[in-house]
This record gives structure tokens, C-alpha cells and sequence, in this order.
């Protein structure tokens, strides 16, 4: 689908296109969001319920804990700002030309129609239709909450799970091309990605993060730094 563009270097036809969004109203949402303190114990009552309960109990309970954050903080925006963003837009069940989309413990998952793979999977997405500007968009979410120092020593042996390999544009574009090709056939106007890093990896003088910023991806700094959020989830772990 062609997305259109606001702003943003002219393409490399040497690296896989991809187009976002910028607009200045998505971006003070996004903003907003992530500037939501932690409610350790909202955040945990609601993590030991339904979906999430799987993620709680495996290795990824920082990950999971640091999801429902978000759930929650966009919940309290929603609250406060009533008509400006849907949650969760996209039905479990949802078809389009290519895809389906699937709930897979909390989270929406994009699965191959033609070889039945799973293709992406997200932290969670909104539909938010910024007032003045009439126009819908299709934000998507995702928090990267790694431990700066496992990310710049060799410590962590999965290279993809690494922030520098997310903003590979070749891995952005598979990762987004599902929910392009639904704001296509919806006709959603435009398709935003936004995230999240914890302090020590938020670098937007990065080359990675200018490149992206400049394609019109929005990056943002989660609350907390990774040793404080890493500290609680250890407290609130489930026994």
C-alpha cells in the first residue's frame, strides 16, 4: 500500500522502502504515552490476568510486565482523551488479501494466508485520528526493553533480538508489510511505528535511529531505566 510520506530523507533505492508517518498530533500521542509512570501495582494486577499469565511465567516476564505498561498507559490516555485513539482496531480473525490476523497471548499476530507461517507479531496497535487533521493512522507499538550493557557486550547471543537489528530496514519492511497492506484495504490514510527503548539505548543521534526517524519512525524513552524496571519485575515475579 502506498502510505503517504510527511517529511523524511528522499529513499535509498538500495535499501527495501518503507514509508511512515510523522504528523506532529501522532507524535504528541505517542509522547504522552510513554511519559506515564509505572504503576507497579496496577501493572501486576493486571499481568496476572488472562493473556499475559504465559509471558509471567517464562523468561520473558521483563518484556511482558514492560507490554502491559504500555497497555495500561495508552488505556489512561484514552481515558483522559476520549475519541482521539481505538485500541486493539484489528479483530482477531481479520483477513486481508495476504494475511490473517491471530491473538497470540495478548499480542496481535501476522500469519502467511499462503503458507500458513507466522510473519510479525506486535506489542499492541492503535487507531488514532488525530482532530484537527481528520486523517486516520495505524500506530503500531513496540517496546524494546534490553539490557544496554548485554546489548553492547557479546552477552547476547540472539543478533535479532538486538535494537540495532529491529531498525534493519529490510526487517522493518517484512515486519510492517501486514499491517500496510491492512491500512491499504481498510482505508486507513496512514501507518505509524513507534518504540520504545529504555534510557541506555535510546540514542537519536545513532545512525540506526537517525535513519529511521528520517523514514518517519518514532522513537521513544520507556519511563524507567532498564536496571530500575529489571529490579521491580525481579520483586513482582510470580513465585
Amino acid at each position: 500500500m502506498p502510505v503517504e510520506k510527511k517529511g523524511g530523507s528522499p529513499p535509498n533505492p538500495k535499501e527495501p522502502a518503507f514509508s511512515l508517518t510523522q504528523n506532529g498530533a501522532t507524535v504528541d500521542l505517542a509522547q504522552a504515552v510513554v511519559q506515564t509512570p509505572v504503576d507497579w501495582e496496577r501493572v501486576v494486577q493486571q499481568a496476572r490476568k488472562g493473556p499475559f499469565l504465559h509471558n509471567l511465567e517464562s523468561c520473558h516476564f521483563p518484556g511482558a510486565l514492560a507490554e502491559v505498561w504500555l497497555r495500561l498507559a495508552l488505556q489512561n490516555y484514552d481515558k483522559a482523551n476520549p475519541g482521539i485513539c481505538q485500541i486493539d482496531p484489528i479483530p482477531p480473525g481479520t483477513r486481508t488479501t495476504n494475511f490473517v490476523f491471530c491473538n497470540r497471548r495478548g499480542n496481535l499476530l501476522a500469519r502467511s494466508l499462503k503458507t500458513g507461517l507466522d510473519e510479525a507479531e506486535y506489542d499492541l496497535v492503535c487507531l488514532a485520528e488525530p482532530g484537527d487533521f481528520g486523517e486516520q493512522t495505524l500506530l503500531v507499538w513496540e517496546v524494546k526493553l534490553i539490557n544496554p550493557q548485554s546489548h553492547l557486550s557479546d552477552r547476547m547471543p540472539d543478533e535479532k533480538k538486538r535494537p540495532a537489528s529491529f531498525f534493519n530496514p529490510g526487517r522493518i519492511r517484512r515486519y510492517l508489510e501486514p499491517m500496510e497492506e491492512y491500512a491499504g484495504e481498510a482505508g486507513i490514510e496512514n501507518l505509524a511505528l513507534a518504540v520504545i527503548l529504555p534510557p541506555g539505548l535510546f540514542s537519536p543521534d545513532k545512525r540506526t535511529q537517525i535513519a529511521f526517524a528520517q523514514k518517519g519512525g518514532i522513537i521513544l524513552k520507556f519511563p524507567v531505566t532498564y536496571k530500575e524496571f529489571k529490579s521491580m519485575c525481579s520483586l513482582h515475579r510470580p513465585l
